[in-house]
Parts: structure tokens; C-alpha cells; sequence
């Protein structure tokens, strides 16, 4: 693998990990808005807006034109689409799917733990609630990857390619 085709699939995976992330605190975000003192059209942009729209741009571009970025990086024209890229980037979303998924599972169960506790106190919070959300939405992404990261990168690739 040329050495550019992987900084190729590096920036790929760096876009892919910023678009789930943004993805995954948007119930945070969101639920911050809802459980503000005062809310105005200025607060909404600013809390939610923003935070999502501006890495969800970044990390698609990333995703969609990755060489473009590396060709900065480089500063040479760049191979992408080897046969090694093909049979790396599935094994990169299944880790990526793999992190998503334990950090699922391990705020979730720490929700479960703490709410046997701590009974009625964490069930009635909002932002306690958006952070179960949130927790469920990284454990599917996660659990989507892990199970259908060749699927996903051949959509990837055709994606870049055109059908």
C-alpha cells in the first residue's frame, strides 16, 4: 500500500469516527437546549447548531473527499481504491464499530447500576435521559459497523467513484 493511499484511509477513518461521534451527542445537545433557562434562536444555534453541523460537514467532507485533504498533506497526487485499501477498510470500521459499541455498553450499564442505586433521582433528569439515548444510538452505530463494515465500505467506495 503506497503510503499515500493510507493517509488516504486514515483521514477516511478520522471523518467517519467525527460524523458518528456528532451523530451520537446530538441527543445531548438537543436536551441542553430543551432544559435551558431561557431559550432564543441565538442559544439554539450556538448549542446545537453549531456543535452539529460544523463537525458533521468536516467529517463528511473527510469521508467523501479524502484526497483532497491528503494531497495537502502530501503535496502529491495520490492512488486510492488498491486492493490492500479494500481489505483494511472494512477491518477499520469494525474497530471503529467495536469502540462505538463498548462505549454503549459501558455508559449503559453504568446507567443501570447507578439508577438501582440511586432509584427515582437519575430516571427523572433530562439530560440523564438524553445520555441513555445517546448511549443506545452509539451502541447501534457501533453494533452496524461491526456487523456490516464491508457492506459500508463498499458504499463508501462507490460513494467516491460514482455508481
Amino acid at each position: 500500500m503506497d503510503y499515500r493511499a493510507l493517509v488516504v484511509l486514515i483521514i477516511k477513518t478520522a471523518g467517519l469516527v467525527l460524523v458518528l461521534q456528532t451523530i451520537a451527542l446530538l441527543p445531548d445537545r438537543l436536551v441542553g437546549y430543551f432544559t435551558a433557562f431561557e431559550r432564543s434562536s441565538a442559544l439554539f444555534v450556538g448549542l446545537v447548531v453549531v456543535p452539529f453541523v460544523v463537525p458533521m460537514a468536516i467529517g463528511v467532507l473527510m469521508l467523501w473527499l479524502p484526497a483532497t485533504t491528503a494531497r495537502a498533506v502530501v503535496g502529491a497526487p495520490l492512488a486510492s481504491g488498491t486492493d490492500l485499501e479494500r481489505l483494511i477498510q472494512p477491518l477499520i470500521f469494525s474497530g471503529i464499530g467495536l469502540f462505538f459499541s463498548l462505549e454503549g455498553v459501558r455508559a449503559l450499564a453504568y446507567y443501570v447500576a447507578f439508577n438501582h442505586y440511586a432509584q427515582d433521582a437519575y430516571a427523572n433528569d433530562p439530560a440523564a435521559r438524553a445520555d441513555v439515548v445517546s448511549n443506545v444510538v452509539s451502541l447501534a452505530i457501533g453494533a452496524a459497523l461491526m456487523l456490516g463494515a464491508r457492506g459500508l465500505s463498499g458504499l463508501v467506495q462507490k460513494l467516491r467513484h460514482g455508481f
